[in-house]
């Protein structure tokens, strides 16, 4: 499942590919003043869960690595340098609590 702002429709083809899921908040329409409670709703736990995966990221950016340019020696190594960063991410303690 990916989530992306309003800005970036586009990417579903891409993710149809992969059988993906996008999640993308409701747009607001120029002649509603406001979003209907089905919106409103959705937007929440789009947010929600957003909160979690900005978390997550702020971990990831916590390897110094990440924070600076890279030489463009390393420019190969990318994919790993990520990966690794992710692997390591995911061997803290969870962001969502178990009930």
């Amino acid at each position: 499942m990916g989530m992306v702002d309003k800005g970036l429709p586009t990417i579903q083809i891409s993710l149809d590919k992969k059988g993906a899921v996008l999640v993308m908040p409701p747009f607001a329409n120029p002649n509603q003043k406001q979003f209907s409670s089905t919106q409103i709703d959705e937007t929440y736990k789009i947010a929600s869960v957003r909160i979690h995966v900005e978390r997550i990221i702020q971990r990831m950016k916590m390897f110094n690595i990440l924070n600076n340019r890279l030489s463009t020696e390393s420019l190969p190594y990318i994919d790993d340098i990520v990966h690794l960063c992710a692997v390591i991410t995911n061997l803290q303690p969870h962001i969502v609590k178990e009930k």
